[in-house]
């Protein structure tokens, strides 16, 4: 279809707009030629595409210089404004004297602490202006629970109060309760004379703190007669809370006590608990909400003091927290505690009454280290029963850390450790401390420790219970307890396991001489010689049943029908297997007793190596009456009875 075209002339006719612009026209297309009418349908020219592109590329190479050339300028900044940091703008001053992430010791100027942060001059008007606005806060009106006057507690110096005090924390041995109450009393002391201070004793009530909580209420009126001695303002700047908790935290008032007297009777009306859950951490963030200086318009110095002998059943859970909050309100947290025991995080004791009833009474101490990073072998074997276990003079991994990071103290007030472990050379030994984060990460660049760990955290899954000593010869001839196969398949299924933890650590031997943590590489030495140990246990035992079923032991007379496995016999009747792995392991733990002195290792192995040849298994008979024609009812052990102290 031919396409047809008008003239200037016929547009002006059909539009008289346009009229003003025909001297325009012409001149616009002046030099340029006009495309003809069959070129109207044809694309545009590749030159024209062509030169579209290179000016885009030019664009954005245009872009891109500039871009670099203002990210250079920005790379140099940082280092234009460090030589200006003298005009730091005045609302940044308070984060320079954030107390909470240096320590600095109660008896320094306020000066000295800005001088720390790098604001000497002018940040001592700030702890000049905080005075002075506590001097009108306390003057207004004083809102702790069970406060006097204003006035009483205006003789303290309101410079002290405005400056908190966070001492570095640390662990000390304390000669039982008493002693550790004494050192309270002083640190007591030492807070009064700086300001008004509010204690709150958090008390564990389970059955195993009985003991303690009756000697903390019996030296209640001491302690407040020994302040007042020292000429300190008790009646009217010493506040006493109370906490007891269990798997829940209970507040024994709902106001703070200044009686001893009234503080004596609530500890003692305490009843114990055997629920076997400790929720400390809980109850230390409860007392924080009710007792902590957060909702005060005077500042008071917060004093927690825990009593326990459990790291926490919550430590995992809560730990972390419970510490953040604590700095946070610069509470200082103490513990009166008991030491960590080697090896077992969980203390099983086991007694039997003359009916044949066992009971296991618990205690769960907890662990030195944030991982279990040694697991006792013996600590759930029947062939270890009773045996008495080695305190490592070191206080839970939750507990110190609440108490080191609170500028507290942990006051180990076990009486009972062996003399023979040196706190200094026990330094060298120390578990590296943080929030479990940090360890976790250690150990990933750590195979060493993480090895240790895995084969722990397995060796706490076995566990061998009361194996049968006692056999009718006679199969026909049935007695109370396990029989011969379900006995040997009992020490059968834990010496297996033990064989497995043992090939896990031969596999972690490479490692061993390149690692230099003295602790990982005790841990290593004395849970491989253990291993053996308890392998030549199993391995005797074994072997007295191999010696009974296969016809090689003979009764002791003919008459005899029943067979007695005598435990702990002088003559090892357990075979050539059990007899080797024994001087194994006398060797191994001999060498751990002396490589490592004055350390709980040292202490474990030399217990292990006394008892190592009074612990294999002989053999003997004897007879016992049956009625003819009478098959007497199997009557199998009843089930053990937990109890948590």
């Amino acid at each position: 279809m031919a396409r047809t075209f008008s003239t200037p002339a016929d547009d002006k006719t059909r539009n008289p707009a346009l009229a003003g612009t025909a001297l325009a026209v012409p001149s616009l297309l002046a030099g340029l030629e006009l495309p003809q009418a069959d070129s109207m349908s044809r694309p545009v020219p590749q030159n024209r595409r062509s030169a579209w592109f290179v000016s885009l590329v030019l664009h954005l190479v245009l872009l891109l210089v500039l871009s670099l050339i203002t990210f250079s300028e920005v790379i140099q900044l940082p280092f234009v404004i460090e030589s200006g940091l003298a005009t730091t703008p005045e609302e940044l001053m308070p984060v320079t004297m954030d107390v909470a992430a240096a320590v600095t010791d109660p008896n320094e100027s306020s000066s000295q602490v800005s001088a720390d942060g790098v604001m000497g001059a002018d940040s001592s008007g700030v702890s000049v202006q905080s005075s002075m606005v506590l001097k009108e806060q306390i003057a207004v009106e004083f809102y702790g629970p069970g406060s006097q006057t204003p006035g009483e507690v205006i003789s303290f110096e309101t410079s002290q109060l405005s400056q908190p005090v966070l001492r570095a924390g640390r662990m000390t041995r304390a000669d039982g309760v008493s002693g550790a109450v004494d050192i309270l009393t002083e640190e007591i002391a030492q807070s009064l004379q700086e300001g008004p201070t509010r204690v709150v004793w958090i008390l564990d009530v389970s059955p195993s703190m009985t003991e303690y909580r009756r000697v903390i209420a019996d030296r209640m009126e001491k302690i407040y007669a020994q302040l007042k001695s020292m000429k300190l303002p008790v009646e009217s700047s010493l506040e006493t809370g109370l906490m007891a908790f269990d798997d829940k935290p209970h507040a024994l008032s709902t106001k703070t006590v200044k009686d001893p007297l009234k503080i004596r009777d609530l500890i003692n009306r305490l009843p114990s608990t055997e629920r076997g859950i400790e929720n400390t951490y809980l109850a230390v963030m409860n007392a924080r909400n009710r007792y902590g200086p957060a909702k005060e318009r005077v500042s008071f110095r917060v004093m927690f003091i825990v009593v326990t002998d459990e790291e926490g059943t919550d430590v995992s859970r809560n730990l972390d927290h419970c510490i953040e909050l604590m700095k946070k309100d610069l509470i200082r947290c103490f513990v009166i505690g008991k030491s960590t025991v080697l090896g077992r995080p969980v203390v099983e004791t086991h007694r039997f009454d003359p009916s044949g009833q066992q009971y296991i009474s618990v205690v769960e101490p907890g662990l030195e280290t944030a991982y279990l990073e040694f697991m006792d072998p013996a600590a759930h074997s029947f062939f270890s029963y009773n045996q008495p276990t080695v305190l490592t003079g070191e206080a839970a991994f939750g507990l110190k850390r609440l108490c080191v990071e609170t500028g507290g103290l942990f006051l180990m007030s076990s009486t009972d450790i062996d003399p023979a472990i040196d706190p200094e050379i026990n330094e060298e030994f120390q578990p590296r401390y943080g929030d479990r984060l940090a360890v976790q990460r250690s150990l990933q660049f750590d195979p060493f420790r993480a090895g240790l760990v895995a084969v722990s955290e397995d060796c706490k899954t076995l566990a061998l219970g009361v194996p049968g000593n006692r056999f009718p010869i006679p199969n026909n001839l049935l007695v109370s307890g396990l029989t011969l196969p379900e006995s040997r398949a009992m020490v059968g299924a834990f010496d297996a396991g033990l064989a497995r933890n043992l090939k896990s650590l031969e596999e972690l031997g490479p490692w061993r001489t390149r690692v230099r943590d003295r602790r990982s590489i005790a841990n290593y030495d004395l849970a491989v010689s253990l291993l053996v140990a308890q392998r030549a246990y199993c391995q005797s035992y074994l072997g007295v049943l191999e010696q009974i079923t296969s016809g090689k032991a003979r009764p002791k007379q003919p008459d005899h029908n029943m067979w007695q496995l005598i435990a702990s016999s002088p003559i090892d009747e357990g075979g050539p297997v059990a007899e080797k792995l024994r001087e194994k392991a006398h060797e191994m733990l001999s060498t751990v007793a002396e490589s490592y002195p004055g350390t709980p290792w040292a202490v474990r192995a030399r217990l292990e190596l006394e008892g190592l040849y009074s612990k294999g298994w002989g053999i003997s008979s004897y007879k016992v009456r049956v009625t003819p024609g009478f098959i007497p009812p199997r009557t199998p052990n009843p089930s053990p009875i937990r109890q948590n102290l």
